[in-house]
């Protein structure tokens, strides 16, 4: 027997979820899910256990294909055109030092929520 296929959300399913979501996997879900409906290649390093990962790695390394034009590779963006992702709950999620370091250096973006990244993405 097959899985059943999960049907994408639309954006609006995303952001009613995301008003009552209270965990940072649920930001993660809603991401992920948007981002590969819009192109975009996403590797969730969050999986990835303490132990052997820095705690100021963002959570999601997220990449798309325009970004390998000059013009995007500044900011949060490298040369190789992926972008790194620190996602926090919507409500309380708090960064750490090495976290709020790389964000505020431009070399990583937070979110919180679905438009967070959505506006991150798009710049």
């Amino acid at each position: 027997m097959k899985p059943k296929q999960q049907t994408p959300l639309t954006v609006q399913q995303s952001r009613e979820i995301l008003s009552k979501a209270t965990k940072e996997k649920d930001v993660v879900r809603l991401i992920c899910e948007w981002a590969a409906l819009h192109g975009y290649t996403v590797l969730r390093t969050s999986s990835v256990t303490a132990t052997t990962a820095d705690k100021g790695i963002g959570d999601l390394l997220v990449w798309h294909p325009r970004w390998m034009r000059s013009d995007w590779l500044t900011g949060p963006i490298t040369g190789t055109g992926w972008m790194m992702v620190e996602t926090k709950r919507p409500r309380g999620g708090r960064f750490t030092p090495s976290q709020k370091a790389l964000i505020e250096a431009g070399l990583m973006v937070s979110a919180k929520t679905l438009d967070e990244f959505i506006e991150a993405v798009s710049r």
